[in-house]
């Protein structure tokens, strides 16, 4: 019907101008449609339904200038669109539904994949199974979902739905605005957050999560190694395992925890918790408002608001507590002391370690008075003399026998051993039948059985006692500084001695031949290395010889003679 159509098999039907329909039970109306497939239908202008069953409607439904064949069983409606798969439909404007079984409806999608689904505006669905939906989305790969505004779903089963999210590998989920899955089963939820490690989420605004299965949740939170957590504000989270939770918090270090507000875990398995905590050694412990564990302070725990703990393996416990030692509990600080209450009775063993209470403490007390040894009154306790041993027998006030038979005999003396005796005051008898012989003295035996003191150390100040070694050296030293002087002084007299022979070999006189003459000689002598000179004058009257002469040796010292003689 009408002008210049063609119907050319069994029921088919041609009605407009320039239409085909050449194949049985084909339709073709309007103008220069081409319904060329069995049971195919094509209405409006320039459509083409050239496959079994296919069915196109509108204007220029596969065509672009040429009649293009779509796909079996596919359905094209609207203007300009395409659909090539088999069982595709493309509806709208300039839509592509390209694979078997996709769909592109609205305007300039694309349905590139099997099974895929590309709706709304300049959507691309290019995987198998893909979705894209809403404006200028890509679902770039196989079962990928891209939904809401400029999306990208990149990777195998990844999913980017909202406003400019991007999905970009397997299994990675970003979802919301502006948020990036960046890794293998990551999951960004929120606004500008970034999942960067594989498995790792970040949920909530600003939060970015670096490390294998980390999280971050919140606001501006990261997390970025492996295992770590972040959640609340603006915390962090840098250390393997670690977590930080609440408002800006830090774990720096692996297994770190920081949780409530302005906390430091920056140690190896570091905890602090509160507000403004720090634990900075490793394996350390704050917690309470800044309380702190500093540098060095390895196993050190700090519970309570400014507690602080500066020692290794201690702990402080309490408001402003401080440690003075490694080692120790403190609950308190110097000056400000507390008491331990509610405390178990402890074991009382050579063995034990445990804590004794005040009531366990108060039982001894009382048993240490019944013996009558102190007594105690006004919360002041008096003690007086003390017997320990069979028919031990202190006397003296303030006087202590320790041992059987043991005996004191004045006031503030000791007797410690069997049969000890000190019996003068302020005397100490030490030792199986000690006795003392003076008072103030220490005696350690007794005459005839007396005892060696060993292990005495070497002596520091004026009255300490002396062991062996120390009077042996002295001795030694005594005994060289006396030889030294000795030796001196016998070589000083032998040098003297020396000196005077030269000294006396220089006079040897001339003497006169005769009466009334004068002889005058000068004379040179040595030693022993001491040298000497010296002069003589002698003088003959009669018979009668007068001499007289001078030496000097170098030893210094002078020698002078003067003689009267007679010649027969």
């Amino acid at each position: 019907m009408g002008m210049q159509n063609r119907a050319t098999q069994a029921n088919a039907t041609a009605v407009g101008m320039q239409n085909r329909a050449t194949q049985a039970n084909a339709t073709a109306v309007g103008m220069q449609n081409r319904a060329q497939g069995a049971n195919s239908t094509a209405m409006g202008m320039q459509n083409s339904a050239n496959a079994a069953n296919a069915t196109a409607v509108g204007m220029q439904n596969n065509y672009d200038g040429t009649y293009l064949t779509p796909g079996e069983n596919s359905t094209a409606v609207g203007m300009q669109n395409r659909a090539q798969g088999d069982r595709s439909t493309a509806m709208g404007f300039v839509n592509q539904a390209l694979g078997n079984d996709s769909s592109a409806v609205g305007f300039a999608n694309t349905a590139q994949g099997v099974q895929s689904s590309a709706v709304g505006f300049a959507n691309t669905a290019q995987g198998a199974n893909s979705t894209a939906m809403g404006f200028v989305n890509q679902a770039n790969a196989d079962n990928t979902t891209a939904v809401g505004f400029v999306n990208q779903a990149n990777a195998v089963n990844a999913t980017a739905m909202g406003m400019q999210n991007s999905a970009n590998a397997a299994n990675a989920t970003a979802v919301g605005r502006q948020n990036f899955a960046t890794q293998q089963d990551a999951t960004a939820v929120g606004s500008g957050n970034q999942a960067q490690g594989v498995r790792s989420s970040a949920v909530g605004f600003a939060n970015t999560a670096q490390g294998l299965d980390s999280t971050a949740m919140g606001s501006g939170n990261q997390a970025t190694q492996n295992n770590a957590t972040a959640v609340g504000r603006q915390n962090l989270a840098q250390g393997a395992d670690s977590t930080a939770m609440g408002f800006l918090n830090q774990a720096n270090a692996a297994n770190a925890t920081a949780v409530g507000s302005g906390n430091q875990a920056l140690g190896a398995r570091s905890i602090a918790i509160g507000h403004q905590s720090t634990a900075n050694p490793a394996d350390s412990i704050a917690i309470g408002q800044t309380a702190q564990v500093v540098g060095g302070a390895t196993d050190g725990v700090a519970i309570g608001r400014g507690a602080t703990v500066q020692h290794a393996n201690s702990v402080a416990i309490g408001a402003n507590s401080v440690t003075t030692q490694a080692n120790v509990v403190s609950v308190g600080a110097p000056g400000a002391e507390r008491k331990v209450v509610n405390v178990a009775p402890g074991i009382i063993a050579p063995t034990s370690t445990d804590a004794i209470n005040g009531s366990q403490l108060s039982a001894l007390i009382n048993q240490l008075f019944a013996t009558g040894i102190c007594s105690i009154t006004n919360a002041t306790v008096t003690c007086g003399n003390i017997a320990l041993g069979n028919a031990a027998n202190p006397g003296g006030a303030n006087s202590i026998a320790i041992g059987n038979n043991s005996t004191t005999g004045a006031n503030n003396a000791i007797a410690f051993g069997p049969s000890a005796q000190a019996i003068h005051p302020n005397s100490v008898a030490i030792g199986a039948g000690s006795v003392t012989t003076a008072p103030n003295t220490v005696s350690v035996g007794a005459p005839g059985a007396e005892r060696r003191i060993t292990n005495v150390a070497t002596p520091i100040n004026p009255t300490d006692a002396v062991n062996k070694a120390y009077v042996d050296g002295m001795g030694a030293v005594a005994l060289g500084a006396a030889n030294a002087y000795t030796d001196a002084q016998i070589n000083q007299l032998r040098g003297e001695a020396f000196a005077g022979i030269a000294s006396a070999a220089a006079l040897m006189p001339i003497v006169p031949a005769r009466s009334g003459q004068t002889t005058f000689n000068v004379g040179f002598a040595t030693y022993g290395g001491y040298s000497a000179a010296g002069m003589a004058i002698a003088h003959q009257i009669g018979p009668v010889i007068i001499d007289a002469g001078a030496s000097f040796s170098s030893a210094g010292y002078p020698l002078a003679r003067i003689g009267i003689g007679a010649r027969f």
